[in-house]
């Protein structure tokens, strides 16, 4: 059996409120593993978050975790949090998880046992969506969940190799990667600015390029977050920054007079989106406001980008 160093980031909320209810049941849940406890550690890297480190003394004292805090006053970011929790790590095998999340009892162990029928891979995870009663409650995060689901080979939730970019849905809430790997790849960027998403794809399509195999696992992570019409446009607006540094990286850049024929081309979409959600209205509704904000967000953010 492998040994993990679990790396989790702490921040405020997008409100800057305390997240700190949620990283407590992050902490519980790695608790409930029924992965061997000697096998794994937990650091957490504070970004700016208002956790110290008597909460963590308290959290081990009733959970009995491999814990380490390492606090940061400043919001740092998610690149950099990573990286240092990276640096800090005792194991070979490093996972992440973020402290909005939940992970499901027996999370380390499939990943332990992708690793054990998958020698060649580079990484394994598997999906992080929204819990299933506030999905079948809440138009934004069943969208997420429509969303996530439609980037399976296949469209199956079931486990598969992958060498190609769109064929694992790679986030950071649920991936665990070989420590020589992120050594030889250079882990994450740290460029990333904190309002742009997508460090975590940059990072997978860069091991690609050097030959990198990800194993896709049907095993789902629960993200816990406020589904709220506020944050979807945020999410929108990063998403189509993050979209748009990417296309920039790799040679494919987008230009403006090309991104403003988007946005008003995605306005005149909803006949479109309609008919190809199979007439799901509310669904289509979200899908075209998501298309309009994240070509927002690329012109928005283009010279940040």
């Amino acid at each position: 059996m492998r040994k993990f160093s679990v790396i989790i980031v702490a921040s405020r909320g997008g409100d800057n409120s305390s997240r700190k209810y949620l990283l407590e049941s992050c902490l519980r849940s790695l608790s409930d593993q029924v992965y061997p406890r000697h096998l794994f550690e937990i650091i957490v890297v504070d970004s700016g978050s208002v956790v110290r480190q008597d909460f963590f003394t308290e959290i081990n004292s009733v959970y009995n975790l491999n814990l380490k805090f390492i606090p940061n006053s400043s919001n740092i970011g998610p690149a950099k949090g990573r990286n240092i929790g990276i640096r800090e790590s005792k194991f070979d095998y490093i996972v992440f998880t973020d402290d909005d999340s939940t992970v499901p009892p027996d999370w380390l162990s499939k990943i332990d046992d992708a690793y054990g029928r998958h020698l060649e891979a580079w990484a394994v995870g598997g999906l992080t969506l929204p819990p299933p009663d506030i999905s079948r409650k809440n138009i934004f995060a069943a969208f997420e969940e429509r969303l996530y689901l439609g980037y399976l080979k296949d469209g199956r939730l079931e486990e598969y190799v992958s060498s190609k970019r769109d064929e694992h849905p790679v986030f950071s809430g649920n991936i665990s990667y070989k420590k020589e790997t992120l050594l030889k790849v250079g882990s994450f960027d740290e460029s990333f600015p904190s309002f742009i998403s997508g460090e975590d794809g940059d990072l997978k399509e860069r091991a690609l390029a050097v030959g990198g195999e990800f194993v896709f696992i049907p095993s789902v992570v629960s993200h816990h977050c406020s589904y709220t019409m506020k944050r979807f446009f945020f999410q929108q607006l990063s998403r189509g920054a993050s979209i748009l540094r990417f296309r920039k990286r790799h040679g494919m850049e987008n230009y403006r007079l090309l991104i403003l024929g988007r946005i008003i081309a995605s306005f005149l979409s909803l006949p479109y989106i309609f008919f190809t959600s199979r007439f799901d209205f509310r669904y289509a509704l979200v899908s075209w406001m998501s298309l309009i904000i994240r070509n927002i967000g690329k012109l928005y953010y283009y010279e940040k980008a």
